[in-house]
């Protein structure tokens, strides 16, 4: 079995008045198996809530449990109210394997940030 590498990218660069920061940045998931990611919110004098989304090639990503071929995926908590956050991914059974670019996007007020 192949492993299969992902890429979870947040924060290139900074905007508005948060950053997010992966912990890990080319995770690698096999078919079948559960990843926990964790991941920091920087804040710059901005204090509320910052709903996030996770986004990916299409077709791929499904919130809760992944279907065959797909990656399932949790964002705790969301929206994120503190400084710290976590990103669940399973990888369906039959995923190819290969490279996927994960973008993990955060939005609070009129801020945005991916």
């Amino acid at each position: 079995m192949w492993p299969l590498l992902l890429l979870l990218l947040a924060a290139c660069a900074p905007v508005g008045d948060f950053r997010l920061r992966p912990e890990a940045e080319a995770p690698v998931l096999e078919p079948g198996q559960a990843l926990h990611l964790g991941f920091r919110l920087e804040r710059q004098g901005f204090y509320a809530p910052v709903s996030l989304r996770l986004e990916g090639p299409p077709g791929l990503l499904h919130p809760g449990p992944p279907p065959p071929g797909g990656l399932g995926y949790a964002l705790e908590p969301n929206p994120l109210l503190g400084e710290e956050g976590t990103l669940i991914l399973w990888a369906g059974e039959g995923l190819p394997p290969g490279e996927y670019v994960l973008t993990l996007r955060g939005k609070g007020a009129t801020v945005q940030t991916n």
